[in-house]
């Protein structure tokens, strides 16, 4: 999880970028071969290979970047039981304070307001979890697929 929650989400996005850039690359070399040009057969063999670079190029990085991703996808997806099983704890502490503050009645009245931003926080934690579970699922869901 640490090296999740650590990714470098620039990189994602260069990722992306990375991936349709290839695609685009992959285009512009197959139609360079295609199409007769007005240079000599020494001039174009030598941009036909220098497209070719730049194409590999750019799917070896995109590769590696999604590589790195569904690592990280890989990580989310494996520690989510423990997250939850980690929310599960903290809602039966919410919950034992709830039954604490009832016990002691008046002596305790001034912690009804701190445990009701404990119970929005937690709402808010388990609500953001859960939309996190469900993008890393459909992330794998699509790993798996690929």
């Amino acid at each position: 999880m640490a090296e999740a929650t650590g990714s470098n989400f620039k990189q994602a996005k260069e990722s992306q970028f990375l991936l349709c850039a290839s695609s685009i690359m992959s285009e512009v070399v197959e139609n360079f071969a295609k199409e007769d040009q007005p240079m000599t057969t020494e001039e174009q063999s030598h941009e036909a290979a220098t497209l070719k670079s730049l194409h590999e190029t750019y799917v070896g990085q995109s590769n590696a970047a999604v590589l790195k991703m569904m690592d990280q996808c890989r990580q989310v997806t494996g520690g989510m039981d423990s997250l939850r099983q980690t929310l599960l704890g903290l809602s039966a502490v919410r919950v034992s304070l709830r039954v604490e503050t009832r016990r002691l009645g008046e002596k305790a009245r001034g912690l009804d307001s701190l445990i009701s931003d404990i119970d929005q926080s937690h709402m808010r934690v388990q609500d953001h979890l859960e939309q996190v579970f469900d993008i890393a699922i459909h992330l794998q869901e699509a790993i798996d697929a690929a």
